[in-house]
């Protein structure tokens, strides 16, 4: 193994701090899926990156705070730290998305609203609080909703640490799977959460694949040292994969539902073990990974923009194409966004406060 697998089988000490490069560059990779999903341009199901997303946080917060929540670290205090390390790109996505939300694909409760209803829409958006006057719980900048399940998870962890073991754990990913898998059969897919209807599924999907990521960096000695080093490109590629398949429904109705949750309930797990042991680095997994918060955390507004100003004027391959190029420009603002802001606002905070 290379130094980067090593730091993912290793007991946490309180005091270390462990950084596994592949897994940011693997989450740089979702969040382009997640880009192109909303973009149409392909990734037919890249909304199920999210899902990726929660197990591998789940996975690299026990592996950065566990040992320090277990020494001490009071819970407010860390639930600072989280709210530090996210809010200031949400903040930019919530700006973006006030300034395009018109030239977009405008809301309808947006434009029908009052200018205080609006005003209070913004300013609950930009306090984290789901806006209850509509459908959209997030209406401009709709990706925050599964940041908030992340820090609610992120709270759940920290608070019930000292009852939280591996039994208990086993317990959550019983309960919460067992859900998911019964309401995405009743509902036919699992993309759902990101509005009012159905925050079951919700919290049903971050319950079981962030709890499966930080059982997995408990169990990594007996897990990990037995999984194949995969090169970085065949996990990344596998990723778009799996965001792409579709059509399933077509074949069968239960092809599609059944895909999702073996998908979720052990495709993205086992994923995330082989992200740890993959040991691949360079400056474009580094890129990568600077730039995946930040894109995830800006690009709706600006492909929504995108896609009502291009089809317009477009349609079939060539808007296609066209949202296509407009999403680089996107993921390069991102990486701009990320280099420049995102990390050295985050090296700040561990600074000062960690």
């Amino acid at each position: 193994m290379t130094s980067a697998a090593p730091s993912a089988t290793r007991p946490a000490a309180s005091g270390e701090r462990f950084h596994v490069e592949a897994l940011d560059g693997l989450r740089g990779i979702a969040a382009l899926s997640v880009m192109f999903y909303h973009a149409w341009v392909f990734n037919a199901q890249g909304w199920m990156a999210v899902d990726f997303f929660y197990c591998l946080s789940g996975f690299v917060i026990a592996m950065a705070y566990e040992g320090k929540l277990r020494s001490g670290l009071p819970f407010l205090r860390y639930v600072s730290w989280r709210l530090m390390r996210v809010y200031p790109m949400l903040a930019v996505g919530g700006v973006i998305g006030l300034l395009a939300w018109r030239t977009g694909e405008a809301i309808p409760f947006l434009s029908a609203a009052s200018p205080t209803t609006f005003t209070l829409a913004w300013l609950a958006h930009m306090l984290l609080i789901p806006f209850y006057g509509q459908e959209k719980a997030f209406p401009f900048n709709n990706v925050q909703w599964s940041i908030l399940y992340e820090l609610l998870a992120n709270a759940l962890h920290a608070l019930l640490l000292p009852v939280l073991t591996n039994r208990v754990l086993a317990g959550v990913l019983v309960v919460s799977g067992g859900v998911l898998a019964w309401r995405t059969c009743a509902l036919g897919t699992m993309n759902w959460g990101f509005d009012l209807r159905h925050i079951d599924v919700g919290l049903a999907r971050m319950g079981y694949s962030f709890f499966a990521g930080v059982l997995l960096w408990r169990l990594r000695e007996a897990i990990l040292p037995h999984l194949p080093r995969v090169p970085f490109w065949m996990l990344a590629a596998a990723i778009f994969v799996l965001a792409s398949i579709h059509g399933l429904e077509a074949i069968h109705p239960w092809l599609e539902p059944v895909r999702q949750i073996g998908t979720v309930l052990f495709v993205n797990p086992l994923m995330v073990g082989l992200g740890a042991v993959c040991g691949a680095r360079g400056p474009a997994i580094r890129a990568l990974g600077v730039l995946s918060f930040p894109l995830y955390a800006i690009h709706l507004p600006l492909v929504f923009w995108a896609r009502s100003t291009l089809a317009l004027s477009l349609s079939g391959m060539t808007l296609k194409l066209a949202l296509f190029g407009a999403c680089l420009p996107i993921a390069g603002a991102a990486l701009l966004l990320g280099s420049r802001v995102d990390l050295p606002l985050n090296r700040l905070r561990r600074r000062l406060f960690e």
